[in-house]
């Protein structure tokens, strides 16, 4: 199972709960059956879900923590359809276990719109500078050039939610690639906008740019 906060920063307080006979692993620290039951009772904002299995391409990257491809999607003003103006691949570390949020260590690859494939990951520094893999540091694996799976299928999973949902013209969805497709994780309005432009600015892109223009951003 996995523990998470219901408000404020994913990776804040987020724990990872798995077992082994009688003994309960929250994180990496042991507890038994009555001390892991304590913890969680002083966590009641908290949500509990089931882990999800990641798609072996992924999971062979880095298999310690969920990783999660955040696609930005923007709602059209010219045809009120949903498009993806950006994405990335979340990938945890070791200093991010358990989850795979960039500013809590984990690293970022760039992905191609129209292929899926991964460019180089940044890790971010304490000054805020980047650090460029081709291969997963803690790993080895090779990043740069794999394909995220299901790709077409993500796309279109966060143009049809997008699109469903209504409540706002753009969303930072989390999806995970399990070894059937993706599934949501969760829903960002706040999507971290110096993320998603690592492989670009976003304004290169004439449909965001359009997108910021018809609601009020000078550009």
């Amino acid at each position: 199972m996995f523990v998470r906060p219901t408000h404020g920063r994913a990776g804040m307080g987020a724990v990872k709960m798995t077992s082994h006979k009688d003994r309960i692993f929250l994180n990496k620290d042991q507890h038994s059956v009555e001390s892991a039951k304590d913890v969680l009772l002083q966590r009641p904002n908290s949500v509990i879900s089931e882990l999800q299995h990641q798609h072996r391409l992924i999971d062979e990257i880095f298999s310690n923590t969920l990783n999660t491809v955040r696609v930005r999607t923007y709602i059209d003003p010219a045809v009120g359809k949903s498009f993806v103006g950006c994405a990335v691949l979340k990938l945890g570390s070791e200093k991010s276990y358990p989850v795979d949020n960039w500013h809590a260590g984990g690293l970022v690859s760039t992905i191609d719109l129209e292929s899926g494939m991964l460019g180089r990951a940044a890790a971010k520094t304490k000054s805020d500078e980047f650090i460029w893999y081709d291969s997963h540091p803690d790993t080895g694996v090779q990043i740069t050039g794999k394909v995220v799976p299901f790709w077409d299928e993500i796309t279109e999973l966060a143009n049809l939610a997008t699109e469903a949902y209504g409540g706002t013209t753009s969303v930072g969805w989390d999806i995970a690639i399990t070894p059937n497709g993706p599934v949501f994780i969760e829903g960002n309005n706040y999507p971290n906008l110096l993320m998603l432009q690592l492989g670009g600015g976003l304004l290169s892109n004439e449909r965001i740019r359009k997108y910021y223009q018809f609601h009020g951003f000078s550009i």
